[in-house]
């Protein structure tokens, strides 16, 4: 096993225990946004230690309990034991998986396909107007929630847009601001 994944399993060990503890602190005071806080940042940096170890479906279920914690963190959702349950069995996978990767260096066969449920599971209570709008000076366009999840980059849609936008018209160089 090389040095980046034995840190990354020394670091989500205690990351996954903190985690825990906040949220089971969390079932006590739902409203305490200390706590959340506390777990927010142990799935941020979870998620970031997955990627660099690249290990994506793990990423890609802690970016969605992050997407969840941040809609509790801007109040967009309430902490619910539901939502503390949810998040729970996300962390709690994460820690099975880390035990795994100690193991055998890498995730288990089903994998994807826990992190598919588990994803699934997290997303229920994100709010329901998750699609992503992005402006432009003349029109909007809306993106469907899992545009940038289903590895669309962002700079390819915003040329996409930009040469569709110039195929049907020609842009007004002087900005949305000016006058004729």
């Amino acid at each position: 096993m090389n040095a980046l994944l034995e840190q990354f399993i020394l670091e989500a060990r205690e990351l996954v225990n903190e985690a825990s503890d906040a949220l089971l602190a969390l079932e006590r005071t739902p409203d305490d946004p200390h706590r959340i806080d506390v777990v927010f940042r142990a799935f941020h940096t979870l998620k970031g230690g997955a990627a660099i170890a690249d290990l994506p479906d793990m990423t890609r279920l802690l970016h969605v309990g992050e997407d969840l914690l941040s809609a509790l963190r801007g109040r967009k959702v309430l902490c619910t034991p539901d939502i503390i349950d949810a998040l729970l069995a996300c962390v709690d996978q994460v820690g099975h998986w880390v035990a795994d990767i100690e193991t055998t260096g890498r995730l288990p066969e089903l994998a994807a396909e826990r992190a598919a449920a588990l994803t699934a599971d997290l997303r229920r209570y994100l709010p329901q107007s998750g699609a992503v709008t992005a402006l432009s000076w003349r029109s909007p366009m809306t993106l469907s929630p899992t545009a940038f999840s289903t590895a669309m980059i962002p700079s390819v849609c915003c040329a996409r847009y930009r040469s569709l936008s110039s195929s049907t018209s020609a842009p007004d160089r002087r900005g949305p601001t000016s006058r004729r």
